[in-house]
């Protein structure tokens, strides 16, 4: 064969050779003056399993914190000098809660029967203890019982309050007017009213550390929750923190035929989480602008919560990704990275995000329940309760086993690629005792990749490597694991790996 068609073969053989992703994460030496990662980043509403074994089973998964209601339209229902704990399991489930060492956040919600203007504005099918109480004064005495007793029987137990769910839509905020400025008035007046009554009776309980009060657990994420919050000279100065819902959809995207890819022309949810304009982590770059623009003390560090988070708020069987074990797994561990790396557009990481939901009686949210063809969520009796595929993302990313995120760590000084260029999404932390590196693959294809390590807490090259798909955990329930040797490279580490279709891939660097 001579010289140039050799060559010239060589090179149709190098070009057909797949090429290989670059991702690099710089852990900066673990310096102390990275972006902090707060402890218990990861949580989840509660749902209706407050059974010791189901809170067992959550806290199994790395879920530390429950976000529950204080249900105060039936524990105040005979009036505010009557309160009865025990209604609608208000008293066991935070017994159950303290028994199994977790934490909850609260939302001081509803309106009694007895404060509720008449006739109801709320419209049919709703129920009336969702209306604006008409008397914010005596709200705010009954949210200061609940804290008082609270402190007194569950002292440290109940770390944060969110003042009401949903005001800024009238299925959960019903005022008559029935506009949003209106809804947003009522609101601010039961805040200010409630909010400093709170942290007084906080303050005067001695509980270290002391519970925090915050909202306004909008879902439409208009501007104006916000800025009206921050700016008012009363509220301003009594937010904890601030908190917001985020779903990609609702049921019109389910209806044309939402699918991972958007293959047929449908709406693709894997372009809804990522977008630019109305994804995860660019709804999050938008609010903490906002939160960082307030009055509020050191409104620069104001912890922001996402407390309740999915890929669609439809209460309905026909989504076709929220409990896929081919998508499900994929979907939320890009949640995490693309949250978490909205610090390398200078923002502060998120402080504390509530999966929607632990368990819900009628609808498919979940983080366990029967595992069968429906994959709808349902708890029969007598059927065995496991985990569904996205609890084993969380489990990887927050136990302590694991990469142990909520334990709380530092972000790395870069990662790269960012955006992903290759199709892979990277993020990457580090703890008290690892290193940590999630790769995920969210495309039909398997990805080559040489991952780097640079500027890291170690020296062993010997790195367990994890690794979820439809697959992976089927058949022990356990997400599996091996050990791989990294090559020494001048300033850190490599190795080389694929990166299967519909995956995430994790290394944990052991110090």
């Amino acid at each position: 064969m001579k010289l140039r068609h050799f060559a010239a073969l060589l090179i149709t053989i190098l070009l057909a050779l797949p090429s290989l992703a670059q991702v690099t994460i710089d852990f900066g030496s673990r310096s102390t003056a990275l972006k902090p990662i707060r402890p218990n980043f990861y949580n989840a509403q509660l749902g209706f399993i407050i059974s010791p074994g189901g809170l067992a089973t959550y806290h199994n998964g790395g879920v530390n914190t429950v976000r529950i209601d204080a249900k105060l339209s039936a524990v105040f229902g005979k009036g505010l000098s009557s309160p009865d704990f025990t209604q609608q399991n208000v008293k066991n489930t935070l017994d159950s809660i303290k028994a199994n060492n977790m934490k909850a956040l609260v939302v001081m919600g509803y309106t009694p029967y007895w404060l509720q203007p008449k006739p109801s504005p709320c419209p049919a099918g709703v129920g009336t203890e969702h209306s604006a109480p008409t008397d914010v004064n005596s709200f705010a005495q009954m949210a200061v019982k609940f804290v008082q007793w609270a402190d007194t029987n569950y002292r440290g137990v109940v770390t944060d309050y969110e003042i009401w769910n949903e005001p800024d839509i009238q299925n959960s905020f019903c005022v008559a007017a029935n506009t949003d400025s209106a809804r947003l008035t009522a609101y601010m007046a039961m805040y200010n009213a409630t909010a400093p009554a709170m942290r007084k009776q906080i303050i005067a309980d001695g509980v270290t550390p002391p519970a925090r009060v915050g909202g306004p657990a909008v879902v439409n994420l208009g501007a104006n929750w916000f800025n009206t919050l921050l700016s008012d000279p009363v509220a301003s100065q009594n937010v904890d923190f601030v908190s917001y819902h985020k779903y990609l959809g609702f049921t019109y995207v389910i209806n044309q035929g939402m699918n991972w890819d958007g293959s047929g022309g449908h709406p693709s949810l894997w372009n809804l989480e990522q977008s630019t304009t109305g994804g995860f982590a660019a709804s999050y770059k938008y609010i903490a602008g906002l939160v960082r623009n307030g009055k509020q003390p050191n409104a620069w560090a104001t912890p922001i919560y996402v407390t309740e988070y999915n890929d669609n708020a439809a209460f309905t069987t026909a989504d076709c990704c929220r409990n896929s074990p081919t998508y499900s797994p994929v979907f939320n561990a890009m949640y995490v990275a693309d949250m978490l790396d909205t610090v390398y557009a200078g923002y502060n990481a998120p402080a504390q995000q509530f999966y929607f939901a632990g368990s819900v009686s009628s609808g498919s949210f979940c983080l366990v329940g029967a595992i069968d063809a429906k994959m709808d969520c349902a708890t029969p009796s007598g059927v065995a309760v496991l985990p569904y595929p996205q609890y084993y993302t969380y489990e990887l990313l927050a136990h302590p086993f694991y990469l142990n995120l909520n334990a709380g760590g530092r972000m790395p000084a870069s990662v790269s690629p960012l955006p992903s260029t290759t199709g892979l999404v990277v993020t990457g932390f580090w703890t008290s005792t690892s290193d940590a590196i999630v790769i995920v693959n969210p495309t039909n294809a398997a990805i080559n990749a040489t991952v780097t390590a640079k500027n890291t807490g170690t020296t062993k090259t010997g790195v367990t490597k994890y690794m979820i798909n439809a697959a992976s955990y089927a058949s022990s329930n356990k997400i599996p694991a091996s050990t791989v040797t990294f090559t020494v490279i001048s300033g850190g580490m490599q190795y080389t790996t694929s990166i299967p279709a519909y995956s995430v891939v994790a290394f944990k660097l052991p110090l």
